[in-house]
């Protein structure tokens, strides 16, 4: 598949906490508040979105010509690191509007806190724990792969020290949720060709990047969701299709305006 090849762009939104309230400075906008979060869902609801599983997503970026019966409108919803209040109140909220979500789990952090953020904060921040991961999997929520420490850049660690990471982490989350681990999140979205390829060694059907046009099967682009009320998550989602969209196009007129001149030769 060519790299610019058209793949069907879903909107996977990318989350990391949701709190009742933000009331201390938030610099890296990894919080958003119980009740934007609630806005979220109404109004992706209200506009006949309907959930979607990264299982679906990887099986379309493989193979764009992949017979699927999605919903008109889908969306895939995403939680990075596993925090607590994942369960304690995004959960709650899920269920209330009828929607799933697949959270990327740092697994050497499960039961713990938030030790691998130092550096970027000293807040304390408790971690999602055994009894809550399995009772979120059987619930229906999916767990994935979000290496195993968080190391603050993944490239530059050494390939057998990467390949670890991203192995052992999915061992161990596997053995919690009695079920095989398919998907993976790059910490803080740093990813090259060569961790794409461990990925895809490792038997992941797909990875999850930040914010961009990419969309394919191991660097699927997301929609950061921010800290204002539906509308302004729809507008975002509106955004980033139509970059994507443009991506599409360019490349290919390109490729077209090539193939002119080759055959004026």
């Amino acid at each position: 598949m060519h790299s610019h090849q058209s793949v069907h762009w879903i909107p996977i939104l990318a989350y990391h906490r949701v709190v009742p309230a933000i009331s201390e400075p938030d610099p890296f906008g990894n919080c958003v508040s119980l009740p934007m979060f609630k806005s979220h869902l109404r109004w992706l609801k209200r506009l006949g979105y309907a959930s979607v599983s990264l299982d679906a997503i990887a099986a379309l970026a493989a193979d764009p010509e992949c017979q699927l019966a999605l919903p008109r409108r889908s969306v895939a919803i995403t939680f990075d690191d596993g925090y607590q209040d994942n369960h304690d109140y995004a959960l709650p909220a899920l269920v209330e509007y009828g929607f799933s979500a697949t959270v990327f789990l740092v697994s050497g952090a499960i039961g713990g806190d938030n030790q691998f953020d130092r550096a970027n904060t000293s807040e304390r921040v408790p971690m999602l724990t055994v009894g809550q991961i399995q009772k979120m999997h059987r619930v229906g929520f999916i767990f994935g792969s979000h290496t195993r420490s968080h190391p603050s850049n993944l490239m530059d660690l050494p390939g057998e020290s990467a390949a670890l990471e991203i192995r052992l982490s999915r061992e161990e989350i596997e053995a919690i949720v009695q079920d095989p681990v398919h998907h993976f999140s790059y910490p803080y979205t740093r990813v090259n060709s060569r961790l794409e390829n461990q990925v895809r060694e490792a038997g992941y059907r797909s990875a999850c990047a930040g914010v961009g046009t990419a969309f394919t099967q191991f660097r699927l682009s997301r929609v950061w969701a921010p800290e204002r009320r539906g509308p302004g998550l729809i507008i975002q989602m509106g955004m980033r299709r139509a970059k994507h969209m443009a991506r599409q196009i360019l490349p290919l007129a390109d490729e077209r305006l090539a193939d002119r001149r080759f055959s004026a030769q």
